[in-house]
Parts: structure tokens; sequence; C-alpha cells
């Protein structure tokens, strides 16, 4: 719920020569590439709202990052503790998924999650290196001017189909950037894995997308 502990803090000495200088605390996030953000919604308005330039420009209060992704779980706002998230907070993020509660769940499956089966499976490949692979070839496309401009159609007519469905779901033009990203990284996913046959795929992908957030949406 401090801001603080993320930033880092200001070393005093420096402040004499006119520049503030960040000693970065053990949960500073500069030198990282993924950071996971646990009971977001423990966090109050205005702190809140500090953590907006870094979900989505990956910056410290102006300060750099090497970060990649910002991944954060809560807590319902019926929890005792707990704040709602705010709208400007829920835009940044590309998607926010609620999870069916333990007790809902079917009992086999409840099961299996208190035993640990669940996650118990051996990974087909090397997860490390897999994704070093797609984020090579993700790299690729987004220093490809064609790739993106094309990427960038796709999006706008996916978001046009949404914004047609007339539904809750109201895009932005953070969310086309976004969009038009995790694009970029599904091609790259599709083309590690599959090769040639990556385009055709894609249309496959997307037209399961478009029709799950429509039916979702109607």
């Amino acid at each position: 719920t401090n801001f603080d502990d993320v930033r880092g803090f200001v070393r005093p000495a420096s402040l004499d020569a006119g520049k503030a200088e960040i000693v970065p605390g053990p949960w500073s996030p500069y030198d990282d590439e993924l950071l996971f953000v646990d009971e977001v919604s423990r966090a109050p308005a205005a702190q809140q709202n500090r953590w907006l330039q870094l979900i989505h420009e990956r910056l410290v209060d102006g300060l750099p990052t090497r970060l990649r992704w910002v991944i954060a779980a809560m807590n319902p706002p019926s929890v005792d503790g707990t704040f709602p998230l705010g709208l400007a907070t829920v835009d940044r993020f590309h998607a926010v998924l609620e999870l069916d509660e333990f007790g809902t769940l079917d009992a086999a499956l409840q099961i299996s999650i208190a035993a640990g089966l669940v996650a118990s499976t051996e990974a087909r490949v090397d997860l490390g290196e897999h994704l070093a692979k797609i984020r090579a070839r993700a790299d690729l496309i987004a220093a490809d001017p064609a790739r993106r401009f094309l990427l960038a159609r796709v999006t706008i007519a996916a978001l046009e189909a949404f914004r047609r469905a007339g539904g809750p779901f109201a895009p932005q033009g953070r969310r086309a950037v976004f969009l038009t990203e995790l694009l970029a990284s599904l091609v790259a996913a599709l083309e590690v894995e599959y090769g040639a046959e990556a385009p055709h795929l894609l249309g496959d992908y997307l037209d399961a997308w478009i029709n799950a957030g429509l039916t979702a949406l109607g």
C-alpha cells in the first residue's frame, strides 16, 4: 500500500547537489522484466493512481525500468480491507479476469487443487527457452513497419466488431495499442510453434476470439 517501497527512497545527500537520487529498495522493479503485484485492491484510490504510469508505460515516477509485464491479483471488493479498482487502473491492463470462487468449483476439481495435482503435469518444453524464442520473434515483428501496420488493421477491425455489438466493452485508443502488441505476441508464438502454418492458424484464433467476445457481450 506504500508506493515508496516500489519507487525507492531519495538519498538525502543528493538533494544538496540539486538532483534527487533514488536508492532502489528490495521491491523496486528497475532491473526486472516481470512484476507481480499481489493484493493490489488493498491500495486506496490515491495509491492506485501512483501505479498508473508503471502499469501502462513501465515507468516508476518517470524513471525507466526493464519491465515487459505487470501482473496483479486482487480480492473482490466485498472482502474486508479492499477497495474497488478505479476505471483508470482497470483500463491500463490488457485484461481483467474473474475467477470462480473455490467453493463453487466441482468437488473433484477442489480435491485436485487441494492435493496440488493441477500443476503437476510435466512441461513439454523448457519454458524459459521457449519464451526467449517467442520474445525474439516478437521483437522482429515490432521492428517491421509493414507487419505492425497489418496487425494494426486487424486490431481496428476486431475493436469495431466489439463496438458494433453494443455491449459494456468500450474500446479506447490505449486498448488498441494493447491489442496490437498482444496480436504481435500471438503471431510470434504461432510462428515459433508452427512455422509457415502460422498465418493460417492466426485466422482461426481470431475467429474464436471475436466470436467468444461477441457471445459474452450478447
